[in-house]
């Protein structure tokens, strides 16, 4: 009976271990212009126009919208929203059909808006390149969650000089990871909505790209540290039992 408390041993840390490691993506999106690829893995965001929302649902099956326009802090529409498509790469890698396509706002500037978001910490990674045009070298980007109102948490740069290419050959998931995401994160009360202001109007070129959205939940510390305390009690009394 010993050895199948061993197993039950086992299987609880393996499980313990999935959980604790186990961040919720929320999800993928490439954003699209009609005809463009979608990477493998992604959502396909389809330009709607001034207000494009997206209604979606994590696999946890929280249910949110995303919704992308070109509206300021005040709510003046400082730009339209726009979809431009750079070709087909050759490249197999991850994430550069994602940089084939984008989100375009001519005037630099771009809200992502998240509304209905659960209660929590989340990560979001925004993929900002224009592989064969200038885009904007300086991306200044706020937040305004529960905890923060208009506040600067990170510049990014999505002009092709960045990283020397001249169209989308160039791009591969190493240039892509080391220079066009930018990762920044924020809370969610359960309430209110959570925007993320985008501005390049301070770069060389106003041309503002957003190519992708990855959103994850972040789970809280504590929770894994009360269940991991629950598994752990649960294989104590099975291998009491069984012994």
């Amino acid at each position: 009976m010993k050895n199948k408390g061993t197993l039950i041993t086992l299987m609880a840390i393996a499980c313990l271990t999935a959980i604790s490691n186990g961040q919720v993506i929320y999800t993928q999106m490439d954003t699209q212009r009609i005809g463009g690829r979608v990477e493998s893995g992604f959502v396909e965001g389809l330009d709607q126009g001034d207000f494009s929302t997206f209604n979606l649902v994590a696999p946890n099956s929280d249910a949110f919208n995303l919704i992308v326009s070109g509206f300021d802090q005040t709510d003046t529409r400082i730009n339209g929203l726009d979809n431009r498509d750079r070709g087909d790469s050759t490249s197999g890698d991850a994430l550069v059909q994602v940089a084939e396509d984008m989100f375009y706002a001519f005037n630099g500037f771009l809200r992502v808006q998240f509304q209905g978001l659960d209660v929590g910490t989340y990560e979001l990674d925004l993929i900002m390149v224009e592989p064969q045009f200038g885009g904007s070298d300086l991306i200044n980007i706020s937040v305004t969650d529960p905890t923060r109102t208009n506040t600067l948490v990170a510049t990014a740069n999505a002009d092709k000089s960045l990283a020397g290419i001249s169209n989308v050959d160039g791009l591969s998931q190493v240039i892509i990871e080391s220079n066009y995401q930018t990762t920044l994160s924020f809370t969610s009360n359960g309430v209110d909505d959570v925007f993320i202001w985008l501005d390049g109007r301070s770069g060389t070129s106003n041309a503002l790209p957003l190519n992708g959205i990855v959103l994850t939940q972040v789970p809280e510390p504590s929770a894994f540290m009360l269940v991991g305390l629950g598994l752990g009690i649960l294989v104590v009394r099975i291998q009491r039992a069984k012994c």
